[in-house]
């Protein structure tokens, strides 16, 4: 005899989830820009068809984390505080690689999980809703 599993939490909404994370992750107004769309690296974009999708499509774009931000500054002598920033980031760009190498591999393993995860339960909830519909044709008929 088998045990009927039971979900003991009231279902996750994943939409509220997602604003709330982007909300949390937004930049303030101290923190550098996000990117926009049209700045991708030419890749070919697929249609976003749900908030948890976008929200990973989102990080993935941020999962390299040796490629810094556009510099910028707010400052009098911006543009020289600027330039400082993009020499020093030119100079000390290999050793920022070398440096956040096993991060960037990290986030990449780890956005492949939560992809797959994902996957995964996408294709759960179409079986429980053609069980469901399965369900219901036979109560129907009974």
């Amino acid at each position: 005899m088998t045990e009927v599993f039971r979900l003991e939490s009231p279902p996750l909404d994943v939409e509220a989830l997602s604003l709330e994370v982007e909300r949390r992750v937004r930049p303030g107004p101290d923190e550098p820009p996000t990117r926009r769309p049209d700045e991708g690296e030419g890749e070919s974009q697929s249609p976003i068809s749900s908030p948890v999708e976008a929200l990973l499509a989102s990080l993935s774009e941020d999962a390299d984390a040796s490629q810094g931000f556009p510099p910028q500054s707010h400052r009098k002598l911006g543009g020289a505080v600027v330039a400082a920033k993009k020499g020093l980031r030119l100079a000390l760009q290999p050793l920022i690689n070398e440096t956040f190498a096993r991060q960037k591999v990290f986030n990449r393993r780890l956005l492949d999980t939560l992809s797959a995860l994902h996957a995964e339960n996408r294709a759960l909830e179409a079986r429980l809703e053609r069980l469901e519909a399965l369900l219901a044709r036979e109560s129907t008929d009974s």
